[in-house]
């Protein structure tokens, strides 16, 4: 029985340790998922910093002055040509991107205004990629994306192929987001 006496003390301080060090652990994955959110908060901060450094003395006209400069549907504009449609032409010359403003707010540090497309414009596939990289600022061969541009983030995109005779076009409707500093 002395002898389990003697344990006794022996027992108290493992089990003090053993409570110590469970509090250790958990203290260490506190400290480590702090760590992890200050990261990640780091992180957020930085593509901020990045998103206004890139905003900085970006065009507010981007949309409307681009949007003219689209000459859609070329192809299927000269073959029309050649073969005397002229009536048809003036139809296709009409199809053009206008955007109609939707709503507009200041929003950390920076302009977002909201546009949609007043109608579907009809499109072939080299309207589409010229139009992506008017909007989304990468390069898909062999169209080059602006300097100066502003983010522009879609919102909605709706496309439909049709088949017009034997031309393959897509009337496309788009809402997109357009924040300048």
């Amino acid at each position: 029985m002395k002898k389990l006496l003697s344990l006794l003390p022996l027992l108290l301080v493992l089990y003090t340790l053993h409570v110590r060090f469970e509090g250790l652990k958990e203290t260490s994955q506190t400290v480590a998922e702090i760590e992890e959110q200050q990261k990640v908060i780091s992180r957020v901060e930085t593509q901020k910093k990045q998103i206004l450094t890139n905003l900085q003395g970006s065009d507010v006209d981007y949309l409307q002055k681009g949007s003219d400069a689209f000459s859609l549907l070329q192809p299927q504009i000269r073959r029309l040509q050649v073969g005397g449609y002229h009536q048809d032409i003036s139809t296709l010359r009409a199809n053009r991107l206008q955007w109609i403003p939707a709503g507009e707010q200041a929003a950390l540090g920076f302009k977002e205004t909201n546009f949609r497309l007043a109608q579907p414009t009809f499109m072939n596939a080299d309207d589409l990629k010229k139009l992506l990289v008017f909007i989304e600022g990468v390069k898909i061969d062999p169209y080059i994306p602006k300097e100066k541009r502003p983010q522009l983030v879609i919102r909605d995109f709706e496309l439909t192929r049709k088949m017009i005779g034997s031309e393959e076009v897509y009337a496309v409707q788009l809402e997109l987001t357009q924040r300048t500093k």
